[in-house]
């Protein structure tokens, strides 16, 4: 009798019994994972670097001219620990994976339209995205970076919940046995 094999988003139920893949193995799970790895160590960055300096990060959203001041203060505050949120939880792995990439894709989604406004109005600025800089970026720059962030975003989102994770090692559904992942 042939078993009957039935694909699932992170398992596989073979004949009623569920069992999580060998991730380690694949070329599509290493691939997530280093589309993981990236995409919350840039944002990990980015966000460290924006809240050790509030001001400098405000005067870089102001350049956008896209906000008006009592808004542009308080992004200026929140957002670099949203972005440290959201890259943890995408390292943490397991069910927050989806929720943390959809929400950096959505972030750059934003970033993606505030540098098209800007470059479409003719606004010289330096980017704020890894820290005060003066020196004027690249519209085309910026926009490429983002578009292959949003990119491993959509991918790492779509995989959806992933069975790699930095806190609980992976087990068999069906034994006791442990194997314990690499991110």
């Amino acid at each position: 009798m042939l078993n009957r094999v039935t694909r699932v988003t992170s398992a596989v139920a073979v004949d009623g019994k569920t069992v999580q893949p060998a991730c380690y193995e694949g070329v599509i799970c290493w691939a997530n994972r280093g589309a993981r790895l990236t995409l919350a160590g840039l944002f990990l960055w980015a966000g460290m670097r924006k809240a050790m300096e509030p001001a400098m990060f405000l005067q870089d959203i102001e350049s956008f001219q896209l906000l008006p001041y009592r808004w542009a203060w308080l992004v200026s505050i929140w957002l670099p620990y949203l972005e440290i949120t959201a890259a943890v939880a995408l390292l943490w792995g397991r069910k927050w994976t989806q929720a943390a990439s959809g929400l950096l894709g959505a972030m750059l989604l934003v970033f993606v339209g505030a540098t098209i406004s800007a470059w479409a109005r003719g606004l010289t600025l330096a980017c704020g995205c890894f820290g005060h800089s003066s020196e004027p970026s690249s519209y085309s720059w910026m926009l490429t970076r983002n578009l292959v962030l949003l990119a491993l975003a959509g991918c790492i989102f779509r995989t959806g919940k992933t069975t790699i994770s930095i806190t609980k090692p992976v087990r068999d559904t069906n034994s006791d046995e442990q194997t314990n992942p690499v991110l």
